[in-house]
């Protein structure tokens, strides 16, 4: 028997959020167009879809982007209901696509001025943020773990190459070498818990506190949809085989509040306990209000 649209939208839904090779910020964006490009399959009598769809990427728990935003869409659709507004679920994933995006060039633009004066930093995995600053700031010198065993950091190297610019790869064990002399640790997350921790690429943890040992500051860069308002991040194990052996490890770890000297994010720079307190009210009222405000009262 064939699926139906409604159907085969959810799988799309679990294949996008399912996605282990792209990052959580690219995952999100993917979300948000897809929900944007359909909206002909959520009428008033099929909400059931956009709640197996809240299930779906609650699924993956690690991400916490998608789950915030499909949260945010929720949450902009029953204030609506509240102020009187038409507001279907296809306009409600535009608008806020839009906000989303914005948030992103702003947190990487923001990020990109914070550098300002900066020689040389460090990073690991693939942050499209980071990727992005670091592209718009130019003059920075770029070094980048590589990343065994997903080789993250390498298809990082590789994209800011292609840019023009000059980094450096180091072997995930060169830690020390790859922090002297730099002005700072650049990382993206995956998510913000509640007590300030960022949720990052495994060996964030251990670069943040050799960095911390030398007085390096660790830059978070993120938009405040990766906050965990929900409370649902859990780790995610992984494995890979290599000549025959299996590894299996947990792909992203906590870096603790006190190694994270500030987040860089679409509204400005916080320590970790002011950018949970301010992210929260930008996605629990800040953004469904700006979509329920986009819509005229019905008459």
């Amino acid at each position: 028997m064939s699926r139906g649209p409604a159907e085969e939208l959810l799988e799309r839904v679990r294949g996008t959020v399912g996605d282990t090779r792209r990052g959580s910020s690219q995952i999100a964006l993917s979300l948000l167009e897809l929900l944007a490009e359909t909206p002909q399959l959520f009428t008033p009598e099929s909400s059931q879809l956009l709640m197996e769809i809240y299930s779906a990427v609650r699924a993956r728990r690690a991400l916490v982007s998608p789950i915030t935003l499909v949260s945010i869409i929720l949450n902009a659709l029953r204030l609506a209901e509240e102020r009187g507004v038409a507001l279907t679920v296809g306009e409600a994933a535009s608008r806020l696509l839009r906000i989303y995006r914005e948030a992103l060039d702003r947190a990487s633009s923001n990020l990109a001025a914070a550098l300002s004066g900066c020689g040389a930093v460090l990073t690991l995995s693939k942050s499209s943020q980071v990727l992005r600053a670091l592209k718009e700031a130019k003059t920075i010198r770029a070094r980048i773990l590589a990343g065994w065993p997903l080789m993250d950091g390498l298809e990082a190297f590789r994209e800011l190459e292609k840019a023009g610019l000059s980094p450096r790869l180091y072997p995930d064990l060169s830690i020390g070498e790859a922090l002297r002399g730099v002005d700072a640790v650049l990382v993206g997350c995956d998510a913000v818990l509640s007590d300030g921790a960022a949720a990052n690429r495994s060996g964030s943890y251990v670069v943040a506190l050799a960095a911390k040992a030398r007085d390096v500051p660790t830059i978070v860069v993120c938009d405040s949809s990766k906050l965990d308002v929900e409370g649902c991040w859990e780790r995610e194990a992984w494995s890979v085989s290599w000549e025959g052996l299996e590894f299996g490890f947990d792909v992203f770890e906590r870096i603790e509040p006190r190694l994270i000297s500030e987040y860089v994010c679409e509204w400005g720079r916080a320590e970790p306990t002011r950018f949970v307190e301010a992210a929260r009210r930008v996605v629990t009222e800040d953004w469904p209000a700006r979509i329920v405000g986009a819509r005229r009262l019905r008459t």
